[in-house]
């Protein structure tokens, strides 16, 4: 009776491990230099550490900041709420799970590991309630302001050749409503 019960726990124990997703937040969510993965900026930090890191950018016409080496970054109440890599950030910034402009479909697919929820761009979104991604996009458009700024939208463009040409890293309330 006592194996029975001991049995019992230790299979609890593991299926509450297997809750089968990657929990993720904003400071998972980010760039890095490639040659000095130490330099880096996230969803959620401030402007002044971003440009630490990017250097001044140039406001755009499109309420974001242009940096060289292809970033564009737009902040919402001083902090970062989505990142973008164009073509001239090719060798120099990849996100945090080694994702760079020129990456075939293919691999990003094989890193993101999980369900996408739009495959024309590649996107997955990421509900921290959750802790899942999620491929229905209702389930987040429902969601409130505040729960919007909690989940994350991740957004891969790819060329013609299956190369990734733009990425787009963000919160929800950033994809949904440009801000």
């Amino acid at each position: 009776m006592k194996n029975c019960a001991l049995i019992l726990m230790v299979l609890i124990v593991i299926l509450s491990g297997c809750s089968g997703g990657k929990k993720l937040s904003a400071e998972d969510i980010g760039i890095m230099k490639i040659d000095d993965e130490k330099e880096k900026i996230t969803l959620g930090m401030s402007r002044a550490d971003a440009e630490d890191v990017l250097g001044k950018g140039e406001k755009n016409d499109y309420d974001g900041f242009e940096y060289e080496s292809g970033v564009t970054v737009r902040y919402r109440d001083g902090k970062i709420s989505s990142i973008a890599l164009f073509e001239d950030s090719k060798g120099v910034y990849q996100t945090l799970n080694k994702i760079e402009i020129g990456t075939l479909r293919d691999k990003v697919e094989k890193i993101m590991d999980a369900k996408a929820a739009s495959d024309k761009p590649l996107s997955y979104f990421y509900d921290t309630s959750s802790k899942s991604f999620v491929t229905e996009r209702e389930k987040l458009e429902r969601k409130s302001t505040e729960e919007l700024e909690e989940n994350f939208v991740l957004s891969y463009n790819f060329d013609d050749n299956g190369y990734t040409s733009l990425i787009i890293l963000s919160d929800q309330r950033a994809a949904k409503y440009g801000d």
